[in-house]
């Protein structure tokens, strides 16, 4: 069985929080968002 990945096990909701928002300001700081990076940061939120 494949067991499903999970980067911030163990976090708090705040932590979890704090980490996309630090992660999608990175991808938006040229004020400009691809796809891919959609993408990935939806595949972080789930």
């Amino acid at each position: 069985m494949k067991q499903k990945l999970t980067i911030l096990q163990g976090y708090t909701e705040l932590e979890k929080g704090a980490y996309l928002g630090a992660i999608t300001s990175l991808y938006t700081a040229d004020h400009s968002t691809s796809e891919e990076e959609i993408g990935y940061i939806k595949a972080l939120i789930e």
